[in-house]
């Protein structure tokens, strides 16, 4: 019975040092909110309804994520790298690009984004010219994204209309996004025929 706990004990001693370990590292070090989802939840938060409040998602996200990858290109980038920034704060870069995209999409808000970017630059550990370049490097990847979206058919004109005899009332639903047949698509390079 003995050399059988004892045994259990060392199988499971890794895992009970991890939990002592985890417990520890969280009574002293301060914990901090990701970036990406802190600017998520802020877009989330004033996106339009519906279909068009997933473009804006998409745009933001789009955004910090080519801002952070012209710090350390690991990915391919979806529209833009910036050069000469690999010394810049990465969550600069992804909060100023965040707050840009989102200045863009709502601009009767832009005051509000301005200041939750300054609060939240305020709090990072990082070197302030790092942190300045950061900011510089978003707002230019996020103006390029913003810029690229603006004329992608997502605000065209509802011509949908059904057919009907002349005269005759027939209820129809509201349409959400009937437009977007011709939205320029986010990731495909063209639209094909489906094959049956």
């Amino acid at each position: 019975m003995l050399k059988h706990e004892s045994a259990r004990l060392r199988r499971n001693r890794p895992a009970a040092l991890f939990v002592a370990l985890a417990a520890l590292s969280g009574a002293v070090l301060p914990c901090h909110a990701d970036v990406i989802t802190d600017w998520d939840a802020k877009a989330s938060a004033v996106a339009s309804p519906a279909a068009l409040g997933e473009r804006e998602l998409a745009i933001v996200d789009i955004a910090m994520f080519d801002a952070v990858n012209s710090i350390s290109p690991r990915y391919r980038a979806y529209l833009v790298r910036e050069a000469g920034f690999s010394d810049a704060s990465t969550e600069a870069a992804a909060a100023s690009a965040a707050a840009t995209a989102l200045e863009n999409l709502h601009p009767q808000s832009a005051a509000e984004f301005k200041s939750a970017l300054e609060d939240y630059v305020k709090g990072l550990p990082t070197a302030r010219a790092d942190v300045a370049k950061g900011l510089r490097l978003g707002e230019l990847v996020a103006q390029r994204v913003f810029d690229s979206r603006v004329a992608d058919g997502s605000t065209g004109v509802d011509s949908y209309r059904p057919r009907t005899p002349p005269g005759v009332y027939v209820p129809t639903a509201t349409m959400v996004a009937a437009t977007w047949s011709t939205l320029r698509p986010f990731v495909l390079e063209q639209i094909g025929r489906a094959h049956v």
